[in-house]
């Protein structure tokens, strides 16, 4: 449950960002759950990616060196991780990219990078405001990356991100979610500046970016 601070930020946020993280998630959510309009909503995956990830770092105030290098580590070892898992299987287990998330290198999405990036950012922001210990805060932080990836599984095939060679995720990927992205996220909570964890503690489209994507895919659990 997100804090009275944390839900009040939200109306801090631009009026217009606000309203592009909410409509294109509606958008979406609307035309992928009609068969007629769905290719079509797919498609535009990697788009909506890139404009919640251009909003919502956006609104961070503190680009320090360290927070320039961290994100920059957070998009490639994002990216690198899930080219370690296409052609491994580990740490996640066996699976595929399919097309709906754009062009590929060595079978994997360019976008995912900024996926990973966005989600460490925005988790690991959320859950610098819930909560003080820093082992906490890390905890905290990768507990809610394998959330928002336990409702995207179900219906990664139907949406055309992935497909596992056993037909649904292993527990081996929710495990090795949670100890890559708390090993990625360690860093930010022990390492990174007070001004920067502050900045993006204070991000106001942290909590609403959170809210439309998990909504998202829990709804599109229910209509698909």
């Amino acid at each position: 449950m997100l804090s009275t601070s944390a839900t009040g930020r939200i109306s801090e946020a631009p009026l217009a960002s606000r309203f592009l993280i909410i409509s294109t998630h509606v958008a979406g959510l609307i035309g992928i759950s009609f068969p007629v309009s769905r290719d079509f909503f797919l498609s535009l995956s990697p788009l909506n990616l890139l404009l919640s990830f251009g909003l919502v770092l956006a609104l961070h105030t503190a680009w320090t060196p360290f927070f320039r290098v961290l994100l920059l580590v957070y998009v490639l070892a994002g990216f690198g991780v899930e080219v370690l898992g296409v052609q491994t299987g580990w740490p996640f287990g066996q699976y595929r990219y399919l097309s709906a998330l754009g062009w590929r290198v060595w079978g994997v999405p360019l976008i995912m990078g900024l996926n990973w990036a966005l989600l460490l950012y925005a988790t690991a922001a959320l859950a610098g405001r819930l909560v003080r210990p820093a082992w906490l805060r890390i905890a905290l932080a990768a507990a809610g990356m394998v959330f928002i990836d336990s409702w995207i599984e179900p219906i990664s095939a139907d949406l055309g991100f992935w497909i596992w060679a056993d037909g649904h995720a292993p527990l081996v990927n929710f495990l090795g979610w949670f100890v890559v992205s708390a090993l990625l996220q360690a860093p930010f909570f022990l390492v990174c500046d007070a001004r920067t964890q502050a900045a993006a503690y204070r991000n106001p489209l942290v909590p609403l970016y959170l809210i439309c994507v998990t909504a998202f895919f829990i709804l599109l659990n229910v209509f698909l």
